[in-house]
């Protein structure tokens, strides 16, 4: 089976270390390229393709998450985003609607790891459905 190839962007090194963590015990064959700016992360799309896609709503340095989203989309149409954020408001949902799945990542939200989970398994049944059936 090929490898699940994850795009991680996220700015805070605790928590892209605890988004990676998580998805690496949830996925046993799993290829993670890590962001932590926009320019990293346009970088990293232009150069590969992605089955899923960790971004974090509020970036550093000018775009933020959904600028990252917004490219992820028009280079890789099929791959499943999926926006944290750790101040979900209306704003944030609103935008949120690019994304596949939008979860709270606040550290006070101890249903954390087990949505990060959900997403990563609503992320892996659905890139599967969509790959290319080999004949």
């Amino acid at each position: 089976m090929e490898p699940v190839k994850v795009l991680l962007v996220d700015d805070e090194v605790t928590q892209r270390g605890y988004v990676k963590a998580v998805i690496e015990n949830n996925v046993p064959n799993v290829i993670i390229v890590e962001a932590t700016t926009p320019a990293e992360a346009f970088e990293s799309i232009d150069d590969e393709a992605f089955d899923i896609a960790f971004i974090d709503y509020r970036l550093p340095v000018g775009e933020e998450g959904i600028d990252v989203l917004r490219y992820l989309k028009k280079k890789s149409p099929h791959a499943y985003s999926i926006l944290m954020s750790g101040k979900v408001n209306l704003w944030t949902i609103q935008e949120a609607t690019l994304a596949d799945t939008l979860i709270d990542i606040s550290s006070g939200n101890r249903d954390r790891e087990s949505l990060i989970g959900d997403a990563i398994t609503a992320a892996i049944r659905s890139s599967r459905s969509m790959r290319p059936v080999c004949a």
